[in-house]
Order: structure tokens, then sequence, then C-alpha cells
């Protein structure tokens, strides 16, 4: 991830490819995290 970031930092026109993808991730990541937390709740 990190190389990815240094790699986006060098060439500024991937950024807009890159965004909707940190996006989607992060909307995972947080998906995720929401369906453990009523597991665990329940």
């Amino acid at each position: 991830m990190a190389a990815a970031v240094m790699l986006i930092l060098k060439n500024q026109n991937c950024v807009f490819a890159f965004v909707p993808v940190a996006v989607a991730v992060c909307f995972r990541y947080v998906n995720l995290a929401g369906q453990l937390y009523r597991l665990h709740a329940a």
C-alpha cells in the first residue's frame, strides 16, 4: 500500500484512478467491521 501511495505521489494523474479504489476499500473494511460488531453484540 505504501508503494502504491509513493507511485501516485510521483504521478498525480493516477490520483483520479486511485481515489475510487481507496474509497471502495475503506467502505469494504467499514462494512466488514460493522458486520463483526453486530455478530459480537448478538
